[in-house]
């Protein structure tokens, strides 16, 4: 994701760094979901889809909000994303079933798309228009989760808390902005377009207004690459110009993902079942120095080929074979800051083996 940082800052806590915020499972949308499903797009398209660059033929379809889990999570990786935080004004129960169930009626309008109803001159209309006069799906995907603040301040919610909510660390040499901390009610947006994106979040902040208060959000961007000839497509680069997300596991392996991203575990909540943890971190890249850092010592900062994306040890291999770590040379320890906390503009880097 790309990103213009704010102003530096301070946050006013720190706190351990499992995640920020809980994803909802469809036990957590269920009294917000009604109606018949839309036709599906295919969450799951090849072993690697979640971390493969967007391809220019991806489907532009209905993405059904409705299933085990939500949308947006191992869905193949869009061209464009959001993610926005919220500060919920619901005071009891009722007025939190009511914004879930506003919310869920929302997304399934979006992401089903369809001609915009024509209200009286005399009336706001009832879209923003960006899209035109009949909304496309274009794949849409809106992902709600949980913030702890949303249990921190609500007594009648502690009961219901998943067990290993907290909020994000604040690490060293991080430089955070107090208003861009943290929020109740997150809600990730993705879709082909970024117009797409920024529609569907117009839409939730004009519907519910009442209810929800946008704290802070941040928008990115992954180029669109060609599939090989092949029909493979490789990883997207990131701003240090490596491959990103070799070492992802396979969002294909349900059996992986059971043991590892979905929470099934006796001690959580039961309305937290199939969802998951939600981490989400800015990170800044102080390229310049990058650039001016020789290919040898990227390489071996990274652990992998910068053109290839192969692991050291084996230069011919694939990107995706994983490395023999004890032939893996080391990059020699740098006077400067680590790759997570450069200063400068930002799509995500992961140190990667």
């Amino acid at each position: 994701m790309t990103k213009e940082m704010p102003p530096q800052g301070g946050c006013p806590h720190s706190f351990n760094r499992r995640g920020l915020l809980m994803g909802l499972g469809v036990a957590g949308l269920g009294a917000a979901m009604t109606g018949t499903a839309h036709a599906q797009v295919p969450a799951q398209q090849g072993d690697h889809a979640v971390t493969n660059a967007p391809s220019a033929t991806v489907a532009s379809g209905p993405v059904s909000p409705y299933g085990t889990h939500q949308a947006g999570i191992v869905t193949p990786r869009p061209a464009h994303g959001l993610f926005a935080a919220f500060s919920v004004l619901a005071r009891d129960p009722a007025e939190l079933e009511n914004l879930m169930r506003r919310l869920g009626e929302r997304i399934a309008t979006l992401t089903h798309g369809g001609p915009v109803p024509q209200l009286d001159a005399n009336l706001p209309p009832f879209d923003s228009g960006l899209l035109g006069p009949v909304i496309a799906p274009d794949a849409l995907t809106i992902t709600l989760s949980f913030g702890a603040s949303l249990f921190d301040n609500r007594d009648w919610l502690a009961p219901h808390r998943p067990k290993q909510l907290q909020r994000m660390t604040s690490f060293p040499n991080d430089a955070l902005v107090a208003d861009q901390c943290h929020g109740d009610l997150g809600v990730q947006i993705c879709a082909n377009t970024s117009d797409a994106v920024i529609h569907a979040l117009r839409d939730l902040i004009k519907n519910i207004p009442d209810q929800m208060v946008l704290k802070w959000k941040v928008e990115g961007s992954v180029p669109v690459l060609p599939a090989a000839a092949d029909g493979t497509v490789e990883s997207a680069r990131n701003f240090l110009g490596f491959r990103d997300g070799s070492a992802n596991p396979d969002a294909g392996d349900d059996a992986l993902m059971g043991r590892i991203l979905w929470v099934n575990a006796p001690a959580e909540p039961l309305w937290a079942r199939h969802g998951s943890y939600q981490a989400v971190r800015i990170i800044r890249n102080f390229v310049e120095r990058w650039d001016r850092t020789n290919l040898g010592e990227q390489e071996r900062i990274i652990g992998r080929l910068k053109m290839s994306g192969a692991p050291l040890d084996q230069p011919e291999a694939g990107e995706f074979v994983p490395p023999t770590m004890a032939a893996t040379p080391r990059a020699r320890p740098r006077r400067w800051m680590p790759i997570s906390v450069w200063p400068t503009t930002a799509r995500r880097a992961r140190r990667r083996v």
